[in-house]
């Protein structure tokens, strides 16, 4: 950390905040409950088909499907708080390639970095995840850089610039600990009670099948708020992975089903007028 050039980490995180005035708040845009209190979880698991199409689509746009995630949950944000910039937090392992013996480390080196992007509606699918995936790149460079200092740069110090977290996992607790299991070693392993300080923990992992998993917070969202925003992250991962020509501001928030049974109730005789209440 001491041989880091914290010069080039302010420049590049003041460039990226640059335009990103407002902060992301998921929370605000949707009614707030009647009462809640304590963490909710909301889990689920696309079939193997879907994780092999979402998979295959990501190799073709030469993307990994974490950044697939990213852009989807992007694009919710934005569809959600009008906001043209918009961001989330992304917990990074912390652990620099180039640094000899980082992976034997002991330690929890994680950090959480913003997230930043203004997705523009005439941008094709391809070219966006693209973009999306350079800037991951490049803020790798700068990881480390504490989440305060990023947040003074952008001239919001002390507060928050989103209440949501994306956390993908590529190397889940299990497969870990599948070799010592296979020597003999009885393992148990137990939920996880890893809550945050964020209204809403989006959590994925990649294995045979893709896993979601939303925790939040009872006091910022129900249970059919979470299970709505579940559905839409899934409706928009499947538009993105449809055709990757197509501009952004094409992609619904509404799965095909649901957008033909929305139209056709918008079909038919209309109900008699007498008796109707005038709105």
């Amino acid at each position: 950390l001491q041989g880091r050039d914290a010069g080039a980490a302010q420049a590049f995180w003041s460039a990226q905040l640059r335009g990103f005035d407002t902060p992301t708040r998921l929370a605000e845009a949707v009614p707030a409950p009647d009462a809640g209190s304590g963490y909710g979880l909301l889990q689920h698991e696309c079939d193997a088909a879907q994780t092999a199409r979402l998979a295959a689509f990501a190799r073709a746009q030469k993307v990994t499907v974490n950044t697939l995630v990213q852009a989807a949950w992007l694009l919710l944000l934005q569809r959600y708080t009008g906001q043209r910039r918009v961001a989330f937090g992304a917990t990074v392992a912390g652990r620099p390639a180039e640094l000899p013996g980082s992976q034997q480390m002991l330690g929890l080196f994680i950090n959480t970095l913003p997230v930043i992007a203004a997705p523009r509606p005439e941008q094709a699918v391809g070219d966006w995840l693209r973009e999306l995936q350079g800037f991951n790149l490049a803020a790798r460079e700068h990881e480390h850089t504490p989440l305060s200092d990023i947040q003074r740069w952008g001239g919001q110090p002390g507060q928050r610039l989103f209440d949501s977290i994306l956390v993908f996992e590529n190397f889940p607790l299990e497969d870990a600990l599948a070799p010592a299991a296979r020597s003999g070693l009885a393992i148990e392993t137990r939920a996880s009670t890893g809550l945050t300080e964020y209204e809403m923990d989006v959590e994925v992992s990649l294995r045979q099948t893709l896993r979601l998993g939303f925790t939040y917070m009872r006091r910022a969202f129900d249970e059919a708020q979470v299970e709505r925003i579940r559905a839409q992250l899934l409706a928009l991962l499947e538009a993105i992975s449809t055709r990757p020509g197509q501009a952004l501001g094409s992609l619904g928030l509404l799965a095909p089903r649901a957008s033909a049974e929305l139209l056709a109730l918008g079909q038919g005789e209309a109900p008699p007028a007498d008796g109707l209440a005038v709105h």
